[in-house]
């Protein structure tokens, strides 16, 4: 891992207030999640979901409320953040059909190939990752992802003290896989449809 990429991991990996975890769940009602909702609308329902950077799971939330059940894998590098989510899942009665996995992204090439899933997604998670490792991690997207990819991230170059945000270039990098279609992006959401 990059000595970015190790900045980025040390700072979503520190311990924070219970308000923080709060902040997160609670964005599941916001904007923007319904503008990912509706991007993959058109291929539901779904069997399987991986969410990389997945955090405490507002998006999943969400999406079960409106897809109803599917199997669930989130992805986050905050133990204390993805308790919550499977906290939240025992509650919600989906605990059966959740796993909640610690790590990072950028290790995703030590995952098996298979099971593969229907959607992988990543809502604000690749945007923290340094250039020379994008390529890699969407790699293992489109290693990972039976059906569909959505990538919801900021636009924008952002310096944030420990870290770096990144506006990358996702449409160039994934435009040369063949065995892709891409729609252009719409309210911030890049879906591609493996044909």
């Amino acid at each position: 891992m990059s000595e970015a990429g190790e900045r980025a991991l040390a700072f979503w990996q520190a311990t924070r207030p219970i308000e923080w975890v709060e902040h997160y769940r609670q964005s599941a009602w916001e904007p923007w999640r319904d503008a990912l909702i509706d991007a993959v609308r058109p291929w539901a329902p779904f069997q399987s979901v991986l969410e990389l950077g997945c955090h405490c799971g507002p998006n999943v939330a969400r999406w079960r409320e409106i897809f109803g059940r599917f199997r669930y894998v989130g992805l986050d590098c905050n133990g204390a953040a993805l308790a919550a989510g499977q906290r939240q899942a025992v509650r919600d009665g989906y605990d059966d059909v959740s796993q909640w996995i610690y790590g990072a992204v950028q290790d995703l090439t030590t995952w098996p190939s298979e099971p593969t899933f229907e959607v992988v997604l990543t809502s604000s998670c690749l945007s923290v990752i340094a250039p020379e490792e994008l390529p890699s991690v969407l790699a293992e997207m489109r290693r990972l992802s039976s059906r569909v990819i959505a990538i919801q991230e900021p636009r924008e170059n952002q310096a944030f003290g420990a870290f770096q945000q990144w506006n990358h270039d996702y449409e160039g990098l994934v435009s040369a896989w063949p065995d892709w279609t891409w729609q252009p992006p719409r309210e911030g959401v890049l879906v591609g449809v493996r044909v």
